[in-house]
């Protein structure tokens, strides 16, 4: 089975995210109602690939939204709804752009790294889109004006620095000079920028020497 770097979620990570879900839900009233109602509103969902985490990780944020929801309106997740794409950008973005023209989705939720940061480049987007996996800032430029994304219908999280700050951990432990690292191959192969620009602004900040190495089906590749 693919690697993918979802596997490493935890309860409490899904615990932050899902509330970030539920507030947009209220806030934003889904095409034709004046506000949320009984009759719920329809959440789309768009997974990277094919996983055998992907049940989990849907599973959590399903159960913490409906829970978090439970006396407000009813948040569904039809089955029909949810688009598992095949690990390449080609594919996610034809699963975002599929959910986004689907009249019966009201929201598309992109639980996907890739998908996440695919929605990020977009500029029109005719629904709320929420990207709660959006690459550290490190990697990639993120739409932002006045601490929002600026884009319409568009929410996305990403905590900026995590690398710098967990590479400084480890200067307090050992000195070094070069680092290698793994990484999901699919999103080296979506994102070619990505790798570069991280090593850059790691040189630039701690003067380190840093070696992606992207990996996918296997540890083998990577060795």
């Amino acid at each position: 089975n693919a690697m993918q770097p979802m596997d490493a979620i935890r309860f409490r990570e899904v615990r932050f995210l899902a509330p970030v879900v539920i507030l947009l839900l209220l806030a934003t009233p889904p095409p034709g109602q004046a506000s949320p109602t009984v009759d719920g509103v329809r959440i789309g969902v768009v997974i990277d690939g094919p996983s055998e985490t992907n049940a989990e990780i849907l599973a959590l944020f399903q159960r913490e939204i409906t829970a978090l929801l439970e006396g407000e309106f009813d948040a569904r997740f039809p089955a029909d709804k949810i688009a598992t794409a095949d690990w390449d950008r080609a594919s996610v973005t034809a699963a975002l752009e599929r959910l986004l023209t689907d009249d019966e989705v009201d929201l598309v939720l992109a639980i996907g790294f890739m998908a996440s940061c695919l929605a990020t480049l977009e500029e029109d987007l005719p629904k709320p889109v929420v990207a709660p996996f959006a690459v550290s800032t490190l990697m990639r430029d993120l739409p932002m004006t006045d601490g929002v994304s600026g884009v319409r219908n568009l929410t996305y999280l990403a905590v900026p620095d995590l690398i710098l700050r967990d590479l400084r951990a480890f200067e307090e432990v050992v000195a070094f000079e070069r680092l290698a690292f793994l990484y999901h191959r699919p999103i080296a192969e979506a994102f070619p920028d990505a790798s570069r620009r991280s090593k850059d602004r790691v040189r630039e900040a701690l003067d380190i020497d840093l070696y992606p190495v992207p990996a996918h089906d296997s540890a083998d590749e990577a060795l």
